[in-house]
């Protein structure tokens, strides 16, 4: 009984020593007969109390090679911190839910998807797609195995989560505020009941950039259930009626027995005959294929 002792202990610890759980240089990944990574159990109290409720960044992505090793260039080669351009995923999990923060070139968005942790296997459950597979984790780092890479392997790639500071997630949030789900969809009328800052212009097919941001409202348009319309122009201030159709037309008009609506912004609005949502919950409002605004949503309608 000693002797079966003795060897289940170093049974462990040579299973341990193969894992991919340390975060040595020389670090392997072992495999078992059926392809999968031989990890240390990890139960689901353990994973729940580390990583829900907090955000994570991704700040490492290394391919595994089909010997075990792992290639120690980081796909990541700028500022973690760095939000935007092609910045790397930040994840937000809880429970029953992960929200996925991205952001492109162009744009910027989140997504939601039901997540749920396996702890027979230490897989992360994207849906019903197994996303991660858990090395190990504590609260302030996960080293996971992720799907993907160029070797052929079922987890292709080795990849570090930090911890995000409350402030950092709020950044965040803020910076990746568009529903994925919000794009390159039909309007609603919910969607127009809002303030949408200036972007730009398109003249005769010219864009024509308007210095905006979200928190300042000096160039808006803002749209009332009651029918009702304000737009802002710096200091000056027009009110009118519109008529939408719930779906793409649209008729915007002065309020009688006010001044015409004017200025170099305003002055075509009542030639305004579409409204669409385009990139990412922007406001397009048209008045043909050649001059139309672009707008994208405040942050508040105060």
């Amino acid at each position: 009984m000693k002797k079966q002792g003795i060897f289940l202990t170093l049974m462990l610890l040579a299973v341990t020593m193969l894992t991919a759980c340390s975060s040595e240089d020389d670090m392997t990944f072992s495999y078992d007969s059926e392809g999968e990574i031989i990890v240390n159990p990890i139960s689901a109290s353990e994973f729940n109390r580390s990583v829900l409720g907090c955000g994570w960044a991704e700040i490492e992505r290394h391919d595994i090679n089909a010997d075990g090793t792992y290639n120690k260039k980081n796909h990541y080669d700028r500022d973690e911190n760095e939000i935007g351009g092609g910045a790397p995923p930040r994840y937000e999990f809880s429970e029953g839910m992960v929200t996925t923060y991205w952001s492109g070139s162009l744009s910027t968005g989140y997504f939601e998807d039901p997540m749920h942790y396996d702890e027979k296997t230490n897989k992360i459950y994207f849906g019903n797609f197994d996303r991660f597979k858990v090395l190990s984790v504590s609260n302030q780092e996960i080293r996971l195995a992720s799907r993907g890479g160029d070797s052929g392997l079922y987890y292709g790639l080795y990849v570090v989560l930090r911890r995000l500071t409350d402030e950092e997630l709020q950044h965040t949030k803020e910076v990746c505020w568009i529903n994925d789900k919000d794009r390159y969809r039909e309007m609603t009328w919910d969607d127009l009941m809002h303030k949408w800052i200036l972007r730009c212009y398109i003249a005769n097919g010219f864009q024509k950039e308007v210095p905006f941001d979200r928190d300042n409202d000096r160039i808006s348009i803002q749209f009332f259930p009651d029918g009702t319309v304000k737009l802002k122009n710096y200091n000056d201030l027009f009110e009118g009626t519109f008529e939408y159709n719930g779906k793409d037309s649209i008729q915007l008009r002065p309020k009688e027995g006010t001044p015409e609506w004017g200025g170099l912004y305003f002055k075509a609005f009542p030639s305004i005959k579409k409204a669409v949502i385009r990139y990412a919950a922007g406001l397009t409002l048209s008045i043909d294929d050649i001059n139309y605004y672009e707008f994208i949503r405040a942050k508040n309608d105060e």
